[in-house]
């Protein structure tokens, strides 16, 4: 019998240690244990109110002005009776994002324009905006301030600056309709005076004898000329008055007054109470599950 030695075979072992059961998340235990510390709970949802109330405090206030501007109508030709308007919508708009406009509108409330300290002119800045209402000549122009007078004040003047720029783009087109209709009404009258003397001009003469030169019907020939020009003129009085009537012809104003509400936009009372109420209540129940946790461990 040989002595080789058998090498014994490696026995399979089952690992000693244990894996550890996973730790699921027991909705129902957590509901208890909150319900358990509930007076944690309730203490950090009242702080949450607390500091909620006192940041809105803090927080500086803000109102929202609004107006709606009509854009208004100017001749840009007599011949066709053509009405366009002062400025088209879209570059009142922009017109409101220059600083030139800005500045106006500073100048004219006594506030300096180059100051950079100063929160209401920086807050006027960055909130003043236009917006074209769709398929009409209105811009709704609104801008921020911390007070509602100080918003009525800033927008009032905002839009005063608007409506001096467009009176002075529309100045000159009035200015020659104008003129034109002065001119018009000069020339009618002139017609019909000389009108007039040639009907007193043909009752003198009387009827001559039959020449194509005979003062009757050179006296006549001038008369139609005089009643063809006079009907001209009338027509072109017409166009003048229709283009001038109020309906169609019109400077840029505000659509009913400035509107700031009551109560400020920012910072809203009901969102911070919201948000203290989660977040208290998320660290209420945070520390009632340290507490639970820590009670189990002294136990065992």
């Amino acid at each position: 019998m040989s002595n080789t030695l058998l090498k014994p075979e490696p026995a399979v072992t089952q690992t000693s240690a244990k894996i550890p059961e996973a730790e699921f998340i027991d909705l129902a235990q957590i509901w208890s244990t909150i319900k358990r510390y509930r007076m944690i709970v309730s203490i950090c949802i009242l702080l949450g109110i607390a500091g909620a109330v006192v940041l809105w405090s803090i927080f500086p206030k803000k109102w929202h002005a609004t107006a709606i501007l009509q854009i208004g109508q100017m001749p840009i030709n007599t011949q066709g009776f053509q009405i366009a308007l002062i400025e088209p919508p879209a570059q009142t708009v922009e017109r409101l994002n220059q600083r030139d406009l800005e500045d106006k509108a500073l100048v004219s409330v006594g506030l300096p324009t180059q100051d950079e300290e100063n929160k209401s002119i920086l807050l006027f800045r960055k909130s003043l905006k236009g917006t074209v209402v769709k398929n009409t000549n209105f811009v709704e122009i609104s801008l921020a301030a911390y007070s509602r007078e100080e918003g009525k004040k800033f927008l009032n003047a905002v839009i005063l600056s608007l409506i001096a720029a467009h009176n002075q783009r529309m100045a000159p087109a009035l200015k020659n309709i104008n003129a034109q209709a002065q001119t018009n009404a000069a020339e009618l009258n002139e017609a019909k005076a000389q009108r007039s003397r040639l009907q007193g001009t043909l009752k003198t003469i009387g009827e001559s004898p039959a020449s194509p030169f005979a003062p009757h019907v050179v006296a006549l020939d001038l008369l139609a000329k005089q009643d063809e020009q006079i009907h001209i003129l009338t027509v072109e009085r017409t166009v003048l008055a229709d283009i001038l009537l109020s309906s169609n012809t019109y400077p840029t104003s505000v659509i009913d007054n400035i509107y700031v509400p009551n109560n400020a936009y920012f910072p809203k009372l009901s969102l911070f109470l919201a948000l203290g109420i989660f977040t208290g209540a998320i660290l209420g129940g945070m520390l009632a599950l340290l507490a639970d946790r820590r009670e189990k461990s002294r136990v065992k």
